[in-house]
């Protein structure tokens, strides 16, 4: 009986040390031997839903005393403190001065987002997590139109997230007021032309705006051609009945 309980209790013993062994060599895996988390607030990390485009930023990493070897964005849809490598990434940046990053979505869901900045030494600074609904208001039909007509017309030229946030917030204010005041196309499209000659002036004395004059310009070209209508001309025949 004595000897029975003795086999019983090694056996125990090994299939708990197989057990602890198993899983220190599967979190090893799973963590591909990085170091635990660090969170640093100093990231700064942001992110907002524009109806069918995620738009994220953060604060360039600054640690002085760490090699900096590339930005990991992780997304999850059920982790509420997800962390790289575990929850896999959506993008991979090598340049510590690239802190923006977007991407289309067209799902209706909860989600979770955060950056981590990794080390040669396998160190993860990780930002604050960002709970937002990824949404988009129509089909996955209605998603490639609206993308095709209100992204892949407006050329960026490099401009930053925040810069053209702020341009185009002015740009939609001077195109609501146009709308307002004139009722014909022609008005409209000759007032889009002025601020345009206006822009294109201010590039040529200010070069340090180029880009940002041409992303303007790019962006109320491509605003202007719902005016081109060829049948204002026809309704014009009619207007004195």
């Amino acid at each position: 009986m004595l000897s029975t309980m003795k086999q019983l209790f090694v056996l125990v013993f090994i299939l708990a040390s197989f057990s602890t062994v198993s899983a220190q060599w599967s979190n090893a895996y799973t963590n591909n031997n990085f170091k635990d988390v660090i969170f640093d607030s100093s990231l700064k990390f942001e992110a907002s839903n524009d109806n069918w485009k995620i738009h994220m930023s953060w604060e360039e990493f600054s640690n002085p005393d760490e090699n900096f070897t590339y930005y990991k964005i992780v997304r999850s849809e059920k982790n509420s403190d997800p962390i790289y490598p575990n929850d896999g990434y959506i993008k991979y940046e090598s340049d510590i001065s690239k802190t923006e990053y977007s991407k289309m979505t067209y799902k209706q869901i909860d989600v979770y987002y955060r950056v981590c900045a990794i080390t040669s030494d396998k160190d993860r600074y990780c930002s604050n997590v960002i709970s937002l609904k990824e949404w988009f208001e129509g089909s996955k039909e209605d998603y490639k139109k609206d993308y095709k007509k209100n992204y892949t017309s407006v050329k960026t030229y490099g401009v930053s997230y925040s810069l053209k946030k702020k341009a185009n917030k002015a740009l939609d204010g001077f195109i609501k007021k146009v709308e307002a005041k004139y009722s014909s196309s022609d008005d409209r499209i000759a007032s889009f032309d002025k601020i345009i000659a206006r822009l294109e002036t201010l590039a040529e004395t200010k070069p340090r705006v180029k880009d940002l004059v041409k992303y303007m310009i790019s962006y109320l070209n491509s605003k202007k051609e719902k005016y081109n209508n060829d049948f204002d001309d026809i309704e014009d025949i009619f207007s004195d009945f």
